[in-house]
């Protein structure tokens, strides 16, 4: 769960990112993240449904990666907003696809412990991923943590668009 690892960037960095930078405020991210995925779980569940949900879950991994990228040359609180809007849209959607296919493919007798191990790998995505990131924080700053975390976001993706590609074929 490479993904686990990026996904806690804005979870462990946002506060500092603010106070370094004095770009935007922690309260505007997390309201624009908690509010629109709220709205999409609420009113627009269906969607992965109707849509298909390989495609609804690339595109929230790249909506998680774009809100990356805007916050590595984040200005202004509009920019930090957006971003908000972007990584709550992508983890509103990922997260509840990625456990249901979880559910899914794991045999009855075998359920708990796949979905224990699901949400284990994203709490050791969070302590290998926060120092790491922190690390390139120090050493390169916040523009260059949030580019490497957009591209590992991307890497993740495509690494499961051929993991999935493959499995159904064969």
């Amino acid at each position: 769960r490479m993904s686990s690892a990026t996904i806690q960037t804005y979870f462990t960095f946002m506060r500092t990112f603010v106070d370094d930078t004095g770009v935007g405020s922690v309260g505007v991210f997390y309201a624009a993240f908690a509010g629109i995925a709220v709205v999409l779980r609420a009113f627009f569940g269906w969607v992965p449904d109707r849509l298909g949900r390989a495609r609804v879950l690339y595109a929230s991994m790249a909506a998680i990666a774009a809100g990356y990228l805007i916050l590595a040359t984040a200005g202004t609180t509009t920019a930090v907003a957006v971003a908000g809007v972007l990584c709550g849209a992508g983890l509103g959607y990922s997260f509840p696809i990625l456990f249901a296919i979880v559910v899914e493919r794991i045999p009855d007798e075998e359920r708990g412990s796949g979905m224990a191990a699901f949400t284990v790998c994203g709490d050791l995505g969070g302590l290998v991923g926060s120092p790491l990131l922190g690390w390139v924080i120090l050493h390169f700053g916040y523009g260059a943590m949030f580019c490497g975390a957009a591209a590992a976001m991307l890497a993740a993706t495509a690494v499961y668009g051929i993991w999935e590609a493959r499995r159904q074929r064969g």
